[in-house]
């Protein structure tokens, strides 16, 4: 066999197995590390906190990204517009205050998960592309972009599935809590969005054979 038909059949090789490894990363300099960090600031996810940030101080009406438990009971409070005990807004407070905790949380372990793999990307590429992208106004516009990262769209999907992940149980957990403590109030008879029982104990029905 000729060298470059054995050439051409390691790189068919290659290419139906997808063993190919990824280029390694170049050495972590000072330099390199800040035009990351620059780069990191301008990525989709961070941009996309600063938008809902600008929107809601724009925009007093507007959802804001980060609420108190306080700011959200006074929120529930305006909505709900009911004559409840103070026992129950009290125990609904403490329902948010855990929710927003692990919310919270759950964020910053996806933020830092999605920081290492957007930073394993980056080290990869060489430095004068970083310096164009961080320096750029808007790094999408340029053709480096989709070289150096080729998976911008899938890095943000995957901070947004380790959220979930992080937060699905305590979320779980909050509308239990919620639907006992409306249960509890009888809140479901003034207020028509309640945290219903159902939502935790409806099970599928068979279908009734006629």
């Amino acid at each position: 066999m000729s060298l470059k038909l054995l050439l051409v059949v390691l790189g068919l090789v290659v290419m139906l197995t997808g063993c190919a490894s990824p280029p390694p990363a170049l050495p972590d300099t000072p330099q390199r590390r800040e035009l990351m960090e620059r780069m990191f600031a301008k990525s989709t996810i961070m941009l996309s906190f600063k938008e809902l940030d600008a929107r809601s101080a724009a925009a007093p009406g507007e959802p804001q990204r980060q609420l108190s438990a306080d700011e959200a009971l006074a929120r529930h409070k305006k909505q709900m517009n009911v004559d409840l005990p103070a026992a129950y807004w009290e125990q609904r407070r403490a329902n948010l205050a855990q929710l927003i905790d692990a919310r919270a949380k759950g964020e910053a372990i996806g933020l830092a998960a999605y920081k290492q793999k957007y930073f394993e990307q980056l080290s990869q590429a060489p430095t004068p592309m970083l310096a164009a992208l961080a320096n750029a106004p808007r790094m999408d516009a340029l053709a480096e972009f989709p070289l150096v990262l080729p998976n911008d769209h899938q890095l943000s999907y995957f901070y947004l599935m380790t959220v979930a992940d992080e937060t699905f149980w305590e979320i779980d957990q909050f509308y239990q809590h919620m639907a006992d403590l409306d249960a509890q109030y009888g809140v479901c008879a003034l207020y028509p969005d309640c945290y219903h029982p159902d939502f935790r104990t409806a099970k599928p029905q068979a279908p009734r054979s006629d």
